[in-house]
């Protein structure tokens, strides 16, 4: 939900100004669409795979990967 309200709240303004009531409106709601479904879509990747705490570790092979290393 933070992702939703957080990353682009600071630009609707110009997004209006710059495309119109109508058309504004419908990318405000296809992005915010699209961040529902993505975030949907990482909670259901999260409850699959508890093992992987960040995007940086995840599993190759078998063996669990850290690029830091």
């Amino acid at each position: 939900m933070k992702s939703q309200i957080g990353l682009g709240v600071l630009a609707i303004p110009s997004v209006f100004h710059t495309l119109g009531l109508a058309p504004g409106i419908i990318c405000l709601i296809v992005i915010g669409a699209l961040t529902t479904w993505t975030d949907y879509y990482i909670g259901v990747f999260k409850l699959k795979h508890p093992s992987v705490c960040t995007s940086c570790r995840t599993r190759w092979n078998g063996a669990i990967r850290n690029p830091a290393d």
